[in-house]
């Protein structure tokens, strides 16, 4: 005789509904962070440059000597967005911009000054550290599409959770 399996989850159904769940819940870490891609510029703190590159004879600052950080903005990104909160120093101590550094914002290139807080507290290690943010490839730069992009996660566990909804209502466990 046929048994009614009201309120109950076949052994298939579970095993679909925790794949499902696993799945999507290794998936959401990813979709958030390219969403943060889209929507949010990158941080760089304490990229390091050899200042003794551009010393000469060991001592004395070559000012002619450039330095190009990694994410240096190209192309739309040269005038759409330039680098910002650009910070130069070492371990100890921040330099001052245009008095100890010139910093292009447009290209990423900075050259250093023959000062004494440059040549003093950087003479011991040779490092220079940069801290800035820019926009990495896909960055929105109009604040209505950094809008929509940030959809994109909400919608990714609004379908987790309707995933999981519809599996727990179709065994009819709040009906029972």
């Amino acid at each position: 005789m046929y048994k009614k399996k009201k309120g109950q989850l076949s052994v298939g159904e579970i095993m679909i509904l925790f794949m499902g769940i696993v799945v999507a819940l290794a998936f959401i870490p990813q979709i958030f962070d390219s969403q943060n891609i889209l929507t949010d510029k990158q941080q760089v703190i304490d990229e390091t440059f050899d200042l003794g590159k551009a010393l000469i004879n060991g001592s004395v600052v070559n000012e002619s000597y450039e330095f190009t950080i990694t994410n240096n903005p190209t192309g739309w990104q040269a005038t759409s967005c330039p680098l910002t909160g650009v910070t130069i120093g070492n371990s100890t101590d921040d330099f001052t911009d245009t008095t100890d550094y010139v910093f292009t914002e447009a290209t990423g290139v900075f050259t250093m000054k023959n000062t004494d807080v440059v040549n003093g507290s950087s003479a011991e290690t040779n490092t220079t550290l940069v801290d800035y943010s820019y926009c990495a490839d896909g960055y929105n730069t109009n604040s209505g599409s950094r809008g929509v992009a940030g959809l994109i996660g909400l919608f990714s566990v609004f379908i987790l959770l309707g995933f999981a909804v519809y599996y727990l209502m179709k065994s009819d466990i709040f009906n029972s």
